[in-house]
């Protein structure tokens, strides 16, 4: 009884200890002595009542940036747009829409001068050698983008720190990262998912950044996702750039974009660790990327179920172009 007596009331002088150093001048605040104390403290079975989240879609573990303790002098500016707005820039991640999967990917006959031509607003269009989703595809497609502002606007974004659970909502997206279309040796399904999106929301060409799936797969920081505007990015990809499966080619890379973006990464494990549930599906579902640590360079990530489709509205309808 008495050891146990003697360790609580060492665990509660470093709790008080590391109280001290968080309201210290950010000069004597060490990053190095607060670790140690946390660590001697944590040996001792003491919580210094770091607050944990409930409810959350994956089991959540505290990013550095939600300790107490943090200076918030050695956090980027992206750490620190995160955590000053009213709302929570995000990184919302799709998979592409349903497409036709039997027969020959490629028409049987490719003119030079035949193309798809999507229009932006503001002026300018992307051009596409052929398009492939489905009728299921386009009207999922079509709700998504209709519906995605809403859908995101009723989510929650929970960030605890000081004790003190704090909820807001993602920012608007600004932005849309997905996979070049232009060459017919690459898919034009994901640029044809987010296309209606774009529409629905006015984004001029400027705001769609269009790049390789590798870029999307391996490439790109998870920062880079967060862009600097201060809102949120819709990334549309396919599902090489975004999941691994067991099934895949060995020298492939066993962490795609899922597990690249998520914190509490085993690296060594297919998708960080991710459950199945989390592979995206081509049909209703999407996953936000919120709470960014600038000190860890990553995300939570929680899975957001959709229902429903719409008509493909003529704004967001591509033009056949035969020169």
């Amino acid at each position: 009884m008495g050891l146990v007596h003697q360790r609580t009331r060492w665990a509660n002088t470093l709790c008080k200890i590391k109280s001290w150093i968080s309201a210290a001048d950010p000069v004597v605040r060490s990053h190095v002595l607060v670790w140690a104390v946390c660590f001697m403290n944590l040996s001792l079975g003491g919580g210094c009542d770091q607050p944990t989240e409930s409810g959350s879609s994956v089991e959540r573990s505290l990013s550095p940036c939600e300790y107490p303790q943090e200076d918030a002098g050695s956090v980027s500016g992206l750490g620190q747009v995160a955590r000053s707005q009213v709302c929570e820039p995000v990184v919302v991640v799709r998979r592409h829409a349903p497409d036709a999967e039997s027969g020959s990917y490629r028409p049987p006959e490719l003119r030079f001068d035949s193309r798809w031509e999507y229009p932006f607003v503001g002026g300018g269009e992307q051009a596409t050698p052929w398009r492939r989703l489905t009728s299921e595809g386009d009207q999922i497609a079509q709700y998504f983008g209709s519906s995605l502002g809403e859908l995101l606007a009723d989510q929650t974004i929970v960030r605890a720190l000081d004790g003190v659970e704090e909820t807001r909502h993602p920012c608007p997206i600004d932005r849309v990262i997905t996979i070049d279309p232009t060459s017919p040796d690459d898919t034009q399904n994901p640029f044809e998912t987010a296309y209606p999106f774009i529409i629905e929301q006015g984004l001029a060409l400027d705001r769609v950044q269009m790049v390789s799936e590798e870029a999307i797969r391996s490439d790109m920081s998870p920062e880079s996702f967060l862009g600097d505007s201060g809102g949120s990015t819709l990334v549309v990809a396919t599902r090489e750039a975004l999941w691994a499966r067991s099934s895949d080619d060995e020298s492939e890379p066993r962490n795609r974009l899922m597990g690249r973006l998520v914190r509490s990464c085993a690296s060594a494990e297919l998708n960080c660790g991710l459950s199945a549930d989390y592979e995206p599906r081509k049909e209703r579902d999407f996953f936000i990327f919120s709470n960014f640590c600038a000190l860890d360079h990553r995300f939570e990530v929680q899975k957001v179920a959709f229902e429903g489709q719409a008509t493909l509205l003529p704004a967001a309808t591509p033009q056949w172009v035969n020169d």
